[in-house]
């Protein structure tokens, strides 16, 4: 079903606005390319719609303190609305369903609830060890590319510093790992769906109609575990997006569903580390569902 109508009279949204949040190397591309399989579905990588709206609410609070006073809530919220409507008009080719992917979602909560209020967050997340791993082997995979993750030789010039770096506050790792402690404990928790990587790895099927049940949709039947790809254009824009991070492969997507179990290139000391962040494996307090692994 379509957004409803606002209360003020504006017209309704004429597609359904959702969200895919939630860490890094944990499955958002390809729960992306699983959901773009339906007809009806519009998904793909990281936008910068998210970036875009909170540039506009920071202009309006930050570069005139009177700015904001001059320009009610119900105004800013339809032109945080146009942003959307904009942005996908072209984007979308008439699918009902829209999955913007952003990993700062789930900080943003409240402002997703006044933008959209149906919309619900799936959040992809994934053993903090084997993620922190994950880019690791980017790293050493491409030894003659430093990766602009890294700000330079005092980031770089070890697995303790990278990973130090990728899990400090507003990088790449601990960034979305904030934001995702965040949006768990809110008050709008009940908005999320947990996906953990390694059930969407071995049974995406069975991952996808919990989905649709999650966001009141009618499931899609056509769905397939081989010739996983997206729209050329969205390759060109990952690959494009990947090589401006020095960092091939990032969003590498697989032409089939393939789950790999491997042992660990970080040293024992660290794995230990890293793995006590996975705060969300208990959900005491919080109202948000999760997908688990239980084999």
């Amino acid at each position: 079903m379509t957004e409803p109508s606002p209360a003020d009279g504006r017209p309704a949204r004429d597609f359904d606005l959702h969200v895919i949040s939630g860490l890094p190397r944990a499955g958002s591309t390809l729960l992306s390319a699983l959901l773009a399989q339906n007809p009806e579905v519009h998904a793909s990588i990281s936008s910068p719609l998210l970036g875009a709206i909170q540039a506009v609410r920071d202009h309006f609070n930050m570069a005139d303190q009177t700015a904001a006073s001059l320009v009610p809530d119900e105004d800013q919220r339809e032109l945080h609305g146009h942003l959307i409507d904009g942005y996908y008009r072209q984007r979308r080719q008439g699918r009902r369903i829209v999955f913007d992917t952003n990993r700062g979602w789930t900080a943003q909560l409240g402002l997703l609830h006044a933008l959209s209020p149906g919309s619900k967050v799936l959040v992809c997340v994934r053993d903090m060890a084997a993620v922190v791993d994950s880019f690791e082997r980017i790293f050493r995979a491409n030894p003659f590319m430093l990766t602009r993750l890294f700000a330079g030789p005092q980031e770089w010039s070890s697995v303790y510093t990278r990973v130090e770096a990728l899990t400090q506050r507003g990088r790449v790792v601990g960034g979305p790992w904030l934001a995702l402690k965040e949006g768990l404990y809110s008050e709008h928790a009940a908005k999320l769906l947990l996906i953990d990587y390694d059930l969407l790895a071995q049974s995406p099927l069975q991952v996808l109609e919990q989905v649709y049940v999650f966001l009141g949709l009618t499931p899609w039947d056509g769905h397939r575990l081989d010739g996983l790809s997206l729209p050329e254009a969205e390759l060109a824009r990952v690959r494009q997006f990947d090589q401006n991070l020095g960092t091939p492969q990032l969003h590498q997507l697989l032409p089939s569903v393939r789950y790999q179990r491997r042992d660990s290139v970080l040293p024992p000391d660290l794995l230990q580390t890293v793995r006590a962040l996975n705060f969300w494996q208990a959900l005491d307090g919080s109202k948000a569902q999760m997908l688990r692994q239980t084999g």
